[in-house]
């Protein structure tokens, strides 16, 4: 486990090293570690849950059957067949793709950022959701956010044809992207702090109730039949534990008292060149959080706006006085170091760590060992189903 640990402390270390030294520097002192971070992120091989469903029907792809159930999600069959086409490996693939990925989410991490808070951006980014996104790795949803944060331009331009081209494109690879549809015109407008809080309450009133959350998205997205499919099997308590939820979290504490930051220094964010815009899609994450907490299978919608999210609460920082200023990066840094720690002791899928590279010119695991690898020499029991 230590070296998910030795990842998040070494971003932490890297914010006062990078902002110390000369711009040639930080040039090298960055690069370098987003190459040895995609290492680590991009090359996991036995932990997580979902490869196992992909290298399977990967496998099974062929010019006979990649039609079947192209239905439900049509972009992202598409995308594998063309590499099955091509004889390219599965892993092949698969690394491919999560490096694809990454280097979006690092770009975005880049241009909206300020140049002071890279690191501290990218340590919350890690910590509270790069293991899940690249090592547990929801493939389709990873590349559907991954295409969805090409459209933040065309929404700051006001540039709507472009903007739902894309986000049609996205959800040909997961439906949860429809989420970005009322983002168009939710996250470029201005809003009263006393209008934020007030919306704030009343949303977290509304959705502590699983039932409500699925009325209103059957309401809303019901009318795509793969949708209105796993509406029905959620909801009718197949799974059970993403209806029940929680009431509350540490996490949900985390972001209760960020969002009472971001408040505070609203006119801080606000005076970056992509302030508005970052104040609002936080606010935004907040509350798709909450509906996450309250029923599981929505808390992927909150991933649409987390590497924003991210950026904000790294922003923050400098809205203190310079005294301040490293007593907030530590709070970053615990609550970053704990929400880490709980999510990879909830079950077995992180825990022990395993790398593609380290098997490169060797006999590898089949899929059987590698299936159950974790689960018999993890310290943590399965993941329930």
């Amino acid at each position: 486990m230590w070296i998910y640990f030795v990842v998040i402390i070494c971003c932490f270390i890297l914010h006062y090293v990078y902002n110390s030294v000369d711009s040639g520097s930080k040039d090298i002192v960055r690069n370098t570690f987003i190459v040895l971070l995609a290492l680590f992120l991009c090359f996991g091989y036995m932990a997580g849950t979902d490869w196992r469903m992909y290298e399977v029907k990967y496998n099974e792809l062929s010019i006979t059957n990649w039609m079947k159930d192209i239905y439900e999600e049509p972009g992202y069959r598409v995308y594998a067949y063309i590499f099955r086409m091509l004889n390219v490996d599965f892993w092949h693939f698969f690394i491919f793709t999560k490096i694809i990925t990454y280097l979006i989410f690092i770009r975005v991490i880049r241009k909206y950022c300020p140049d002071a808070c890279f690191f501290l951006a990218l340590m919350f980014f890690v910590a509270l959701y790069s293991f899940f996104l690249w090592i547990d790795n929801p493939l389709r949803n990873l590349i559907a956010i991954s295409i969805a944060l090409y459209s933040i331009p065309a929404l700051l331009e006001r540039n709507k044809w472009k903007y739902f081209l894309i986000i049609l494109i996205a959800t040909a690879f997961h439906y949860s992207s429809l989420i970005m549809v009322p983002f168009y015109w939710i996250l470029n407008k201005q809003y009263k702090n006393s209008t934020v809080v007030f919306v704030f309450i009343l949303f977290n009133l509304a959705f502590i109730d699983a039932k409500i959350l699925y009325s209103l998205a059957d309401f809303l997205v019901g009318w795509i039949p793969a949708v209105a499919y796993r509406l029905h099997i959620y909801s009718t308590g197949i799974d059970s534990a993403g209806i029940t939820g929680k009431a509350f979290s540490f996490g949900y504490a985390l972001h209760l008292m960020i969002f009472i930051l971001i408040l505070i220094f609203r006119k801080r964010i606000e005076s970056l060149q992509y302030g508005n815009f970052l104040f609002n899609v936080s606010i935004v994450y907040i509350c798709l959080f909450r509906m996450g907490l309250t029923v599981a299978v929505f808390s992927r919608l909150s991933l649409f706006c987390a590497v924003f999210y991210s950026i904000t609460v790294a922003s923050i920082m400098q809205g203190f006085e310079m005294r301040s200023r490293r007593i907030y990066t530590i709070f970053l840094l615990i609550a970053c170091l704990f929400a880490g720690y709980s999510s990879l002791t909830v079950d077995s899928r992180y825990v022990p760590y395993s790398n593609y590279l380290e098997y490169v010119g060797k006999d590898k695991p089949t899929f059987k060992e590698r299936a159950k690898y974790n689960n018999e020499h993890s310290p943590y029991p399965p993941p329930k189903r």
